[in-house]
């Protein structure tokens, strides 16, 4: 019975499980790629080749392994933001299963096997594109080690794939717990009126406790760029502590303090320009930690990508830095990829949970095209945060790395630092545009209009 309940209310759903799907095939490809990429590198390469390259394969293992449990964390925060977002859009189908009749477990029973349908589909996808992307890998692999593509044949991880499995079943309990804990507190009243419930103002915040907010943050700022000037390496997790108190500081207070000065301006009460800046500061205010990691992220795959290409560009040299070159260009893309998806799945549930506040717009005799118009600026000024706020550091940290690749290389870093910008900006772009047509679509949707 409720086998069949749940896959009905699947199938009737599945605009909403689009999110929740992409997720965890993200998290499961890269993932699967990522633990296939060692033993990959030792079934490629013969008994010479690993010989030759002993004490760089010996860094890399080490590197992976770290690296392994960063990616790791990098997607549970990410699937755990995407199953809330997809609790929040079944909100109001979960209150009216509960003024039906149904209990709480039964409820959280029809949830959990409608997230094990779409989970096995995930993981299905995810093993298919991870198999390509390790593809891709070995090709780079044999291109490193060898200096040509020789060495390449079709690999398929069966240690990737089992530690796959194990991250895909841990995922699926933790989604599953999220899910029964979830039903099992949250009022029936906070249920049924969840589009009503609005994000947090910040009104109860005083000024002199969010300037000094401010004041620290810009203080921790300056501190943590002059750090990574002055000694990128040595300071790297001394860096990331300040970053991250600093981004949440700077977003949190930064946010009210810009709305009051914005709303003294000429051009606020300009067409829907209130509705914007005050939804665009609301949304800065309460998600002041997801844009402090998200901007740490972007610091952090600039160096990574950065160093990676620039290792490969301008150094000649063949002991250790190869290999972290090759692993730099893979984990900079994964939390390039992991971050954007983060900023992608909160700003389509903002906008989702807006859709009443747009209607109430129209009836109050604003156009389609205003509306949108609205909306989408907001999500450009919200994607835009987070990258201003890492622009300055990312710069400083280019400034270390070439200075500590000229130190310990005697090789120029600059082209890949400049190579890495190009790409995170160009995919930054893009996704931004994906999502702004995600946007659009909500906004035009029926009941907007």
């Amino acid at each position: 019975m409720l086998g069949k309940l749940a896959f009905k209310e699947a199938k009737r759903s599945l605009s909403s499980y689009g999110v929740f799907f992409f997720s965890l095939t993200l998290a499961i490809a890269i993932f699967y790629a990522f633990s296939s990429v060692y033993p990959q590198m030792l079934a490629l390469l013969d008994e010479t080749l690993v010989e030759k390259n002993l004490a760089s394969l010996s860094v890399l293992e080490s590197a992976m392994k770290v690296a392994g449990f960063f990616v790791a964390l990098m997607f549970i925060f990410l699937v755990g933001y995407a199953s809330t977002f997809f609790f929040k859009g079944k909100k109001r189908q979960i209150a009216l299963f509960l003024m039906l009749g149904m209990e709480r477990k039964e409820v959280a029973g029809i949830q959990i096997l409608q997230s094990l349908l779409v989970s096995v589909l995930s993981f299905v996808s995810g093993i298919a594109i991870g198999i390509g992307l390790s593809q891709l890998l070995a090709l780079l692999t044999s291109f490193t080690f060898a200096g040509d593509v020789s060495l390449y044949r079709f690999y398929f991880g069966t240690e990737g794939f089992l530690a796959t499995l194990v991250f895909f079943l841990a995922l699926f309990v933790l989604v599953s717990l999220f899910t029964l804990l979830s039903i099992g507190r949250t009022p029936l009243m906070e249920l049924s009126q969840s589009s009503k419930k609005g994000e947090d103002k910040g009104a109860g915040s005083h000024k002199k406790t969010t300037i000094l907010f401010l004041v620290i943050a810009i203080v921790l700022y300056v501190v943590g760029c002059a750090l990574m000037v002055i000694g990128f390496m040595e300071t790297c997790f001394c860096v990331f502590i300040i970053g991250s108190i600093s981004g949440f500081l700077f977003f949190y207070s930064f946010s009210s303090l810009l709305n009051n000065k914005v709303k003294r301006s000429k051009g606020y009460y300009k067409g829907l320009n209130p509705f914007v800046y005050k939804e665009f500061f609301s949304r800065l205010h309460s998600a002041s930690l997801t844009l402090a990691f998200i901007s740490l992220t972007i610091i952090l795959t600039f160096v990574l990508m950065g160093l990676g290409f620039g290792i490969q560009l301008g150094y000649k040299g063949e002991d250790n830095w190869s290999g972290f070159s090759y692993i730099g260009l893979y984990m900079g893309g994964s939390f390039l990829l992991t971050s954007l998806a983060i900023l992608g799945l909160r700003q389509v549930s903002a906008t989702t949970e807006s859709k009443d506040r747009y209607l109430f717009l129209a009836k109050l005799g604003a156009s389609r095209s205003e509306i949108t118009g609205a909306a989408l600026r907001e999500s450009a000024l919200y994607y835009l945060a987070p990258l201003l706020f890492a622009f300055i550091p990312s710069l400083c940290a280019s400034i270390g790395a070439s200075l500590e690749g000229r130190k310990y290389m005697g090789a120029d870093l600059s082209g890949g630092i400049f190579l890495a910008l190009g790409i995170i900006l160009a995919v930054y772009l893009l996704y931004y545009f994906f999502i702004a047509l995600k946007v659009r679509k909500i906004v035009n949707a029926r009941k907007v209009r």
